[in-house]
């Protein structure tokens, strides 16, 4: 369904009538009036059609997907959850522009005790898939939450860290290419900045407004307020992540941020608008355009879900011949869906635990399938990871 927003309806339409609609939709009863400054004193939403649909097929796709979750096995689940909780996360780094590899995030996953910022990104988004992190509900755990998610200042990724109780003091501004006048200033003023954050936690638990709108709702005047200096965007799409987890199952907190970098050109163009005066303040020229990136999100890990299962098949009739006992069945299930659902696959602690079987046993069956040639080999650190390859790999 088409959608038309205030900005470009601003260009499209007769000043006069265009005054008309505007008038209109913010004082319709779909319209939700808020006081957050944007491009302006205040700003609203309103429940357009293309809006309202978006909403229903996230809802239906949501649904879809977490079905699909439920048929998976629970290893199949961790792994497929670890998989995507590394893609979101190094999705997250670039955007920010902090290339990383999915292999160096493993790495940083086996240990423990380090405190550097690509660590504790690591250990949030594994806290995240494990269900150990809530949605802030005053301001004061919104700067918790940064703490933990951003760290101290290192001399890689150097931070500027709040100056106020909570929030700046001072004033931000966003640069864009070569842009010399910022693209966005965050709102001025720590006390102006505690205001506008406390609205859009109220938006945030607003029932009257669907889950999938008001959260993109609450993401768009997060990074709008831009309470810090330096890490909103990662905080906000944690943020994000958290109320997708609390609200829609398992996976898709994971699919995010992999999303937002797909479509990254229209994700800024779409708060450029929004934030445009001529916009006069309607948050719905943000929030349909990123419904839309969501959506597209879903349809990639339905497609992509679909395919792995398509996978497990194939795999499993390839490997089948190798398997004589109950037991070597198990191990062979446990390394079918680290290998189909993960990236890396299992140790041989991992397996024994698995298989329900010690770790002489797990040796014995791993060396007959690498004497077999069906068995690939990872080392990370001191450990070795043992997976399937691909159907298509020749046997």
């Amino acid at each position: 369904m088409s959608f038309l927003s205030t900005y470009h309806k601003s260009f499209a339409m007769d000043p006069h009538l265009f005054e008309e609609d505007y008038t209109e939709r913010r004082h319709s009863g779909n319209a939700f009036l808020f006081k957050i400054p944007v491009g302006g004193p205040d700003s609203f939403f309103y429940y357009d059609k293309a809006v309202f649909a978006l909403a229903i097929s996230l809802s239906e796709k949501n649904a879809k997907l977490n079905e699909l979750y439920r048929t998976l096995p629970p290893l199949g689940q961790e792994q497929l959850i670890q998989h995507l909780f590394l893609d979101d996360a190094q999705a997250s780094n670039e955007i920010e522009g902090l290339p990383t590899t999915k292999e160096g995030l493993f790495t940083l996953l086996q240990k423990k005790g380090r405190v550097d910022r690509f660590s504790l990104i690591v250990e949030e988004y594994s806290l995240l898939s494990q269900h150990q992190v809530s949605s802030p509900k005053s301001l004061e755990e919104i700067r918790t939450l940064y703490d933990q998610l951003i760290g101290t200042e290192d001399a890689e990724t150097p931070i500027e860290k709040p100056d106020g109780r909570l929030f700046r003091k001072g004033p931000v501004g966003i640069y864009g290419g070569l842009e010399l006048a910022p693209i966005h200033r965050g709102i001025l003023g720590e006390e102006a900045i505690g205001q506008a954050l406390n609205e859009a936690l109220s938006i945030a638990k607003n029932p009257e407004i669907d889950f999938f709108s008001r959260s993109a709702l609450f993401h768009f005047f997060f990074e709008t307020i831009h309470p810090f200096y330096d890490g909103n965007g990662r905080t906000g799409r944690f943020l994000l992540s958290i109320a997708y987890q609390e609200e829609a199952g398992a996976v898709a907190p994971f699919i995010l941020s992999a999303a937002i970098r797909k479509h990254r050109p229209a994700y800024y163009r779409a708060f450029k608008e929004a934030e445009d005066q001529r916009n006069k303040g309607d948050a719905t020229t943000f929030v349909c355009p990123f419904l839309k990136i969501i959506d597209s999100g879903y349809d990639d890990t339905l497609a992509y879900l679909q395919k792995k299962q398509n996978l497990a098949e194939q795999l499993r009739a390839k490997t089948s011949p190798f398997v004589k006992t109950a037991a070597e069945k198990r191990l062979m299930e446990a390394l079918l869906e680290a290998s189909v659902y993960g990236d890396f696959g299992l140790t041989v602690l991992a397996l024994s635990e698995a298989g329900k079987v010690g770790s002489a046993t797990v040796n014995r069956f791993l060396a007959k399938l690498k004497k077999n040639g069906v068995l690939w080999i990872r080392r990370f650190g001191k450990k070795d990871y043992f997976l399937f390859p691909s159907p298509n790999t020749s046997l």
